[in-house]
């Protein structure tokens, strides 16, 4: 009578991973195979091998039959679902039963984590992700620099790499960007100047600042297009700057703007915005 000897191993067989290569869901396994007196078996053996979710009784998962398995001094290695696909998700628990000839091996040995990787297939297909999500340069080959940082914007429906800065403030942190923006006012509207959506709940401190080509120029918070700010006037130009916070209760998705208007005459009037920063209490919250 032959028996197996337990000198197993359980392999993943990896290939050079590419975005969204299959993972080829094949797990190589190596058995030794003795007659009753332990003498190695040399030949052509068929061999079936069956997955169970217990190790014993339980349910049959899966099966195959490798026929002319060549068994070389007691060794044999072979694919696993190399002649019936391994569909089962390796999410619990599993067993394998093995029978050479007509037979059965036991007790059933319990498959160890290299059959589990298979599950990382699952990874390259996470719902809701799109590559094309994902923008041009986040990283670049010198990494990111200080004040760079991947942000989602809903324009685009991507992740860009944009120049803004985190920025320790006591309990509250400030993420801003410090890029100069120049508004005409050749008008006697409000014009924009700058524009931040934020994706959290409760009351956020806005901080802005302003200058002014021309004699003066008030600014204003608004959220939604609409007025909430107090008005803020500047006369101060040529790199000077008047700086303001205001408290202001948002909910996600809220847009908060910076508009400006002239005062007295307007015709060549220009407002600068150097600084538009949002900062929130250390209990969570993102701004974009």
């Amino acid at each position: 009578m032959r028996k197996l000897m337990l000198a197993i191993f359980m392999l993943l067989m990896f290939t050079t991973a590419i975005s969204y290569a299959a993972v080829p869901h094949l797990i190589n396994y190596q058995g030794k195979v003795t007659d009753k007196g332990g003498n190695p078996l040399n030949g052509s053996y068929d061999i079936t091998f069956r997955i169970y979710d217990a190790e014993s009784a339980g349910n049959l998962l899966w099966e195959e039959t490798q026929t002319g398995v060549v068994v070389d001094k007691g060794l044999f290695g072979i694919l696993l679902g190399s002649v019936t696909a391994l569909d089962i998700p390796f999410d619990k628990p599993y067993f394998l039963e093995i029978k050479v000839g007509t037979e059965v091996m036991s007790p059933r040995q319990r498959i160890t984590s290299a059959g589990y990787a298979i599950r990382a297939e699952v990874a390259e297909s996470v719902s809701g992700f799109d590559p094309g999500m994902v923008g041009t340069k986040i990283v670049d080959e010198t990494g990111i620099g200080d004040g760079k940082v991947p942000v989602y914007r809903t324009s685009s429906g991507k992740l860009n790499y944009e120049i803004l800065k985190v920025v320790d403030k006591g309990d509250y942190p400030f993420i801003f960007d410090d890029a100069v923006k120049t508004t005409a006012i050749n008008n006697t509207s409000w014009a924009k100047c700058r524009e931040m959506q934020v994706y959290y709940d409760g009351i956020v401190r806005f901080k802005f600042d302003g200058s002014v080509v021309g004699l003066s120029v008030s600014f204003k918070l608004y959220k939604n297009g609409v007025s909430i700010g107090t008005l803020r006037t500047t006369t101060l130009k040529n790199n000077n700057y008047a700086t303001w916070s205001e408290d202001i209760s948002v909910s996600s998705g809220d847009l908060i703007q910076v508009y400006a208007t002239h005062n007295g005459s307007y015709m060549g009037t220009q407002a600068n915005t150097r600084n538009f920063r949002a900062c929130w209490n250390l209990g969570g919250g993102k701004i974009n």
